[in-house]
């Protein structure tokens, strides 16, 4: 059966410690959030924060000064909803995701681990790679918080270009990453009826931004609508996502 993905909420509770929870919050203490932020909203969307006096006040000056825009809000009811998340997934993976039946997950390049543990949270089986392993603590530290009575994934650090991808996958994802042999190869090991879903920086992008540096790491135009050459296309666009021009696929091996 499917899983329930794990709901999002507004409200960052930011007490030391918290005699009764409230309701549609994620608690992360004040003095936590330098080392919390993958667990924080992307930049520009709403978080308000409870009012619980000087607590907050140092959570909304931490918050602020590190280019946020955070509000106090006493507009919130004592009570216990399990767990929620105040951080997001990639949006295009979230477009897609609730269409597709669970099963055997790979992310590559998993980052700090949002994209995977949002999968596992909806019942899928999830293995993650990632050549940092910062950001392969940084995910462990994520499943732990947020995935209770989920199944567990798999974490795989190493070198992207070395790792045995011989396993069968009914979900590939990767997103802003870009090594052309490495999806190749995965793509090598999607079942029949799988799926594949990347996001990465086009050309256009580093024409306008200057970034990512090296060219070895952009789309030029089309070229992932090539990489999939042989699947369905059932969703492909290159434009402006937000402040970032991306070329986005959602592809399906036939069978």
């Amino acid at each position: 059966m499917r899983g329930r993905m794990l709901p999002k909420v507004s409200i960052l509770d930011p007490r030391l410690t918290i005699s009764e929870p409230i309701q549609a919050s994620v608690h992360i203490p004040y003095t936590e959030l330098p080392y919390r932020v993958h667990e924080l909203p992307p930049k520009g969307q709403q978080l308000m924060v409870a009012d619980f006096g000087d607590e907050s006040l140092a959570a909304l000056e931490w918050l602020g000064s590190n280019g946020r825009q955070p509000s106090l809000t006493s507009d919130f009811t004592y009570g216990d909803d399990g767990l929620a998340r105040l951080w997001a997934p990639n949006a295009f993976l979230e477009s897609c995701l609730g269409q597709i039946p669970q099963g055997k997950a790979l992310d590559i390049a998993c980052g700090s681990g949002r994209d995977a543990v949002y999968m596992a949270s909806g019942g899928w089986n999830v293995t993650a790679i990632d050549h940092l392993p910062d950001a392969i603590s940084l995910g462990q530290d994520l499943e732990q918080l947020y995935l209770k009575s989920r199944l567990p994934i798999d974490w795989i650090p190493g070198d992207l270009t070395r790792v045995s991808l011989e396993d069968r996958w009914d979900l590939i994802t990767c997103f802003f990453f870009l090594n052309r042999t490495v999806l190749a190869n995965a793509l090598e090991s999607l079942v029949p009826g799988g799926h594949f879903i990347v996001e990465t920086f086009t050309s256009v992008h580093r024409e306008m931004f200057g970034k990512p540096r090296s060219p070895d790491f952009v789309l030029l135009p089309g070229e992932l609508r090539a990489m999939a050459e042989g699947l369905e296309i059932l969703e492909y666009e290159e434009a402006m996502h937000g402040n970032r021009h991306t070329a986005q696929i959602w592809a399906k091996r036939p069978g």
